[in-house]
């Protein structure tokens, strides 16, 4: 199991490496690693510290890199590679084991191609339509790879839902409540998928809160502490929306009440309410999720397929045993980090904190949310209908 804070021998490397202050995304970072992982980076990172340090005075300083590199556990020529990777960013990213691979890009093209011009289009004409299904059209087109347009047209849809004179149109009038497992695993044994509950901001793809269960543990309790955070998210931002309330997309978890909740949800949906329910059975985790944020949130990648209860881990995942506590920091500085972009595109379309309502349709549709996965509110929604 991981410690939730660094040790004193952790702590002082983190200070020898950023003397002016260890900036908090390097010590959530730590924090998130499995043990084995972690001893890799405090062992690479106190070699590369002691390499700098014996440079600083003297450049020219004859330092016997095969001892260090055998220090840092890898080769000399690995201990290169991680030197240039560490001198580029100065961010244990780059010298821990797997996590310094940055996301493949879609290809970058001007916006004149007849690719992006022939993806916007589609974008406009078919607005409900999957990623998959416009970039299968666009290789139809064009004979381009698929996965490469999926990333294409993903982009495209984000840019296009923070566009200044639009944002303000679109922005809290739809949210989804999903949820999916990730590539970690519980230090239990035998270990089970960690799961992550997610309320999205449709337009812009903002997560407007996040939580975590294990596999098999009531998921409808993450859910719940998800949309109370999404709700705490928008009013402490005032980022709520005027009008009727939001339409909402929801996934229903797994826990003693999913029963009574479909019903719940059902019954408005029968009723008119703008309640869309994902039909029951393993295969309705995470899809709606991975199609709207991507198959990775950061470092973390998505594993719907891992989601339902009983499911097995892949051999793959296994390695990546982690408290299910530090799960959670981990998921939310990764949240932090995937917000702060998007808050920053929708700031140039005027939408910044403060620029809304504490309490509007989104905040009234999460409470609706609530209501159908039978918790208190201060509106009985479920039964007033």
């Amino acid at each position: 199991m991981n410690d939730v804070e660094p040790d004193d021998t952790e702590t002082e490397l983190l200070r020898r490496a950023w003397p002016d202050g260890v900036p908090d995304a390097e010590t959530r970072l730590l924090r998130s690693l499995t043990a084995q992982r972690r001893a890799k980076v405090i062992a690479r990172l106190g070699a590369l510290l002691e390499i700098e340090e014996a440079r600083r005075s003297n450049p020219n300083a004859h330092v016997d890199l095969r001892t260090k590199a055998a220090a840092a556990g890898v080769t000399t020529d690995g201990l290169f590679a991680i030197r240039r990777k560490w001198e580029a960013s100065r961010s244990l990213v780059s010298i821990a084991p797997y996590l310094g691979r940055a996301e493949r890009q879609p290809t970058q093209r001007d916006e004149d191609d007849p690719v992006v011009v022939a993806a916007r289009t589609l974008i406009a004409g078919m607005p409900g339509s999957p990623d998959s299904v416009l970039a299968s059209r666009l290789r139809q087109q064009f004979g381009t790879a698929i996965p490469n347009m999926i990333r294409l047209v993903r982009r495209l849809r984000r840019d296009e839902a923070t566009v200044p004179d639009r944002i303000g149109g679109t922005f809290g009038r739809a949210l989804l409540v999903d949820l999916s497992a990730i590539d970690r695993v519980t230090t239990d044994q035998p270990a089970v998928p960690i799961v992550c509950a997610v309320v999205i901001e449709r337009a812009s793809g903002l997560i407007l809160g996040a939580a975590v269960e294990e596999s098999g543990g009531d998921t409808l309790t993450a859910q719940v502490a998800a949309v109370r955070e999404a709700i705490a998210f928008v009013s402490k931002h005032a980022l709520d929306v005027a009008g009727d309330i939001s339409a909402v997309e929801l996934t229903i978890g797994d826990g003693p009440d999913a029963a009574e909740a479909f019903a719940a949800a059902e019954r408005l949906k029968r009723e008119g309410v703008d309640l869309r329910v994902n039909s029951s059975g393993p295969r309705r985790y995470g899809q709606r999720l991975v199609s709207q944020l991507g198959k990775r949130l950061g470092r973390l990648w998505w594993r719907p397929r891992f989601t339902a209860p009983g499911s097995e881990p892949s051999k793959a995942d296994l390695g990546n045993a982690i408290a299910v506590a530090d799960a959670a920091v981990l998921i939310a500085g990764e949240v932090e980090d995937h917000n702060g972009e998007i808050l920053a595109a929708l700031a140039e379309g005027g939408i910044a904190p403060g620029w809304g309502k504490p309490d509007g349709a989104m905040a009234a549709a999460l409470r609706r949310v609530l209501a159908v996965l039978g918790q208190p509110t201060r509106y009985d929604l479920v039964e007033d209908q």
